[in-house]
């Protein structure tokens, strides 16, 4: 049996599909002619053979969560991703607890959510980039100079008193902005997410 030729360019994956393939009649190779005709586990090519699923194909033993409910938190986290609003890893552990409160369960342990990350090959944790860096880009006063000038107007249109406006900063609405923290984006994404 001669080799596909693009055997160098498929994936494990598709070698073993492609393996099951030629030992299944009308082809009928040998079960180790084929694992190595494909460079693949002979072990592997058995199970697979019998039926049995990809373990990535598989819900894990080990999850605590169902499989619906894995689904949902990628979705959930993904879409807070593309809204610039990417959730730490203790927010997800948050939204697991929850989805296992409304089924009756006992709350997740205290690595659930970074290896559900690793689990997954949608997700992946990154560090998120400091506020700071962005307001010394800013430093440059024609670059911050139409921002005053909306604020001037605005209050001006609207009768606004300085008592009326506050600053976030002395509030203390900010924070722990500038911290570096590990935030859940989608795997999929090419630049630092910002902390929000």
């Amino acid at each position: 049996m001669s080799q596909p030729p693009n055997l160098e360019e498929l994936s494990k994956e598709e070698r073993i599909k492609e393996a099951v393939q030629t030992i299944t009649p009308p082809q009928e190779l040998s079960l180790l002619r084929a694992a190595a005709a494909y460079n693949v586990p002979e072990t592997t090519l058995r199970r697979r053979r019998t039926g049995k699923m990809s373990q990535r194909d598989t819900h894990p033993r080990l999850s605590s969560h169902q499989k619906t409910e894995d689904e949902a938190l990628i979705y959930y986290i993904k879409n807070l991703d593309t809204q610039r609003f990417a959730p730490t890893l203790r927010s997800v552990e948050d939204m697991a607890n929850q989805l296992r409160a409304a089924r009756g369960d006992k709350p997740i342990g205290p690595r659930w959510a970074s290896n559900f990350v690793k689990r997954e090959g949608e997700l992946k944790s990154r560090l998120n980039r400091q506020r700071n860096s962005q307001i010394v880009l800013c430093s440059d006063p024609e670059v911050i100079r139409p921002w005053f000038d909306l604020v001037r107007n605005v209050k001006a249109k609207y009768s606004m008193l300085d008592e009326d406006i506050y600053n976030f900063d002395e509030t203390g609405f900010t924070i722990g902005v500038g911290n570096r923290v590990k935030l859940v984006t989608a795997s999929e994404r090419r630049t630092e997410p910002i902390g929000v």
